[in-house]
């Protein structure tokens, strides 16, 4: 059985625009769109959808809040989040609320045909160039001893102190568990510790995350 999709945006040129790429791919049986306006929770549920993909690129004054409604009445919803850039700091908010992926408007067209697939079978998915640009703004004015690590291991720490074991690590980023594996222990090797409550305590430390 084909994964049957349902775009919501308020942008016409956009659903058009998604509805005919995906429409041509044999794994899709259909594709359908409707125009989305603020709190329109009700109307961009369709409980024949496996996939629900909300353009929420107005940031916190459009339709991230439309996430929150949908996964509180109907929580078996599987929503792909559409950002614009601007709103790269929402990210965590838009995975609070309930998304099971995010994905640029500036993507490749093969980035938003992956996030279906994976949302559709239960997985979670993050455009890898959206989890560098996030990471990149968790580690300003923290230097030290972060900056000995690589990009992609900063990617992999962040999803670590967000509470993804090294399985879902794996599941966002599109790798292999063995990949995961190694960044975390080249990680626990640069910063000098042994397992994930020090990593923690670190991360606390030098504010790369907060304790409530």
């Amino acid at each position: 059985m084909g994964i049957i999709v349902r775009i919501a945006s308020e942008t016409s040129l956009l659903r058009q625009g998604v509805h005919s790429y995906l429409e041509k791919h044999p794994e899709i049986k259909s594709v359908e769109s409707v125009a989305c306006i603020q709190h329109c929770a009700k109307r961009c549920f369709n409980p024949r959808a496996n996939v629900l993909i909300i353009d929420v690129s107005k940031g916190k004054t459009g339709n991230i809040d439309c996430i929150r409604q949908l996964t509180v009445r109907y929580p078996e919803t599987r929503i792909i989040a559409l950002i614009n850039r601007e709103s790269i700091p929402l990210i965590p908010d838009i995975f609070d609320y309930g998304a099971r992926a995010v994905v640029s408007l500036n993507a490749d067209p093969t980035v938003l045909t992956v996030a279906v697939k994976k949302v559709a079978s239960g997985e979670t998915f993050m455009e890898p160039e959206l989890a560098q640009a996030l990471t990149e703004m968790s580690f300003q004015n923290n230097n030290n001893p972060f900056d000995k690590l690589s990009k992609r291991e900063k990617v992999v720490l962040m999803l670590i102190l967000n509470g993804h074991s090294n399985d879902s690590c794996a599941t966002v980023l599109n790798v292999s568990k063995k990949t995961i594996a190694n960044h975390y222990s080249h990680i626990k090797s640069k910063l000098g510790i042994d397992n994930r409550v020090q990593l923690t305590r670190l991360a606390v430390l030098h504010q790369l995350i907060r304790v409530d």
